[in-house]
């Protein structure tokens, strides 16, 4: 908890979130559910700093579009578990707000990653 918000890095907490969910993947939906309803959710995703189309088929133009799809997978799941959607948000940051050093593999694995953050609506 940090200034009212509760931040959650996905990575860090070893959570992995695929397509249809992942490891830790419920648990996390049914903290975000019964959080008070006056918070929003915001869910951001994060890429490296290697070109998309350097390691992917062609789905996605750029890491901008990959970070944002990585946010849109955590919501559409949330969603899925009973996450009311009006409550969600989703932010893509591509390569350009990195956490670690992009110069190695273990750093570009962590800059790979997507983070929940609970907000409070100002007591709305």
């Amino acid at each position: 908890l940090e200034h009212g918000e509760l931040h959650a890095d996905l990575g860090e907490i070893g959570l992995v979130f695929r397509r249809g969910g992942g490891r830790g993947t419920d648990e996390v939906a049914e903290v975000v559910e019964h959080r008070p309803r006056h918070h929003r959710i915001e869910v951001d995703g994060y890429t490296d700093d290697v070109p998309y189309g350097a390691h992917s088929k062609g789905k996605f133009k750029n890491n901008w579009e990959l970070a944002a799809a990585r946010a849109a997978d955590v919501v559409s799941y949330l969603q899925k578990k009973g996450v009311d959607p009006s409550r969600m948000t989703t932010v893509g940051h591509g390569q350009y707000s990195p956490s670690a050093d992009n110069s190695t593999k273990e750093g570009r694995a962590e800059n790979r990653h997507t983070i929940i953050d609970l907000i409070p609506n100002d007591g709305k």
